[in-house]
């Protein structure tokens, strides 16, 4: 689910950015580069890196492993994991005022697009997110 997350905020981030129509994307994930202990950045590009997942507990209901069924009785459930994902944005650019540049488009990015929701407007976001 996770995965899925990370490539769609990729994904769409990646087709908003000016010269997205380029054979090279914009947005791509780190890559590792020979060594298991280090990674490498590409070359003109953004990065998306997860740095943390946290449990949004602001949506959680007061008994969440029981809900009313239909028939009025008490049934146990699974409840729904709500996440928090804290992504850092890396522009790695030979030219520093690219990376800022960049930098900007993608905060306007996400200002535009505060949420994103499953179904709708936007079907590539996965069902179940």
């Amino acid at each position: 689910m996770i995965n899925d997350v990370m490539i769609f905020l990729k994904d769409h981030l990646s087709a908003h950015l000016p010269d997205s129509s380029s054979a090279v994307p914009k947005v791509v994930f780190v890559q590792r580069s020979g060594a298991a202990e280090t990674i490498g950045f590409s070359a003109e590009t953004i990065v998306p890196l997860l740095i943390n997942v946290e449990e949004d507990k602001a949506w959680q209901t007061p008994d969440r492993y029981s809900r009313l069924g239909a028939d009025g009785r008490r049934e146990k459930i699974h409840p729904d994991l709500c996440l928090g994902l804290s992504v850092l944005f890396v522009a790695h650019f030979s030219v520093y005022e690219t990376a800022l540049e960049y930098l900007s488009l993608t905060v306007r990015h996400f200002q535009q697009f505060r949420a994103f929701e499953s179904g709708g407007s936007l079907p590539a976001l996965p069902a179940g997110i």
